[in-house]
């Protein structure tokens, strides 16, 4: 589930300049640590935690490697990796030189089935203001409450 809060801000531009408009923000949200995927990627095959985390690794450097060579690395249902960059518009094709195309980034393309779980994600709007105010209330009175009827007092 992705967790949004709601801010605001006051346009600066445009024909609702001067307005304050509200939006969702995405909070923080849980991360997969690399322990815990080694230890699922255990329990679902017969490969050790050391095994795993030695494959890790190897794809890893495999990837780094491949990557500064300019390659694209795909990696089956998880997607594909690939060096992307552009260059400046100039006046001339006289001006396009290496020096005119910016700095290369990673890409990742997500296959059908990721992108497929990415749209089936819950997405909820977390209003502080009402998450402050459902604080559980207190008993009032002396006791405890037992779960029974008559407030935890013993008929006689």
């Amino acid at each position: 589930m992705l967790q949004f809060e709601i801010k605001k801000a006051e346009m600066k531009i445009g024909k609702r300049k001067g307005t304050t408009m509200y939006f969702a923000h995405q909070t923080t949200h849980h991360c997969l640590t690399t322990t815990a995927l080694e230890y699922r990627i255990e329990r679902m095959t017969s490969l050790t935690r050391a095994d795993v985390r030695a494959a890790i690794i190897a794809l890893s450097a495999i990837v780094q490697e491949e990557l500064s060579q300019g390659r694209s690395v795909d990696l089956g249902e998880l997607g594909t990796f690939k060096i992307a960059a552009t260059g400046k518009r100039m006046l001339t094709a006289k001006e396009v030189t290496p020096e005119t195309i910016r700095r290369p980034h990673v890409r990742f393309y997500a296959k059908r089935p990721m992108r497929l779980a990415a749209r089936s994600v819950a997405l909820e709007i977390v209003h502080p203001e009402k998450a402050s105010s459902a604080k559980p209330k207190k008993p009032k009175g002396g006791g405890g409450q037992s779960g029974s009827e008559g407030g935890g007092h013993v008929g006689a």
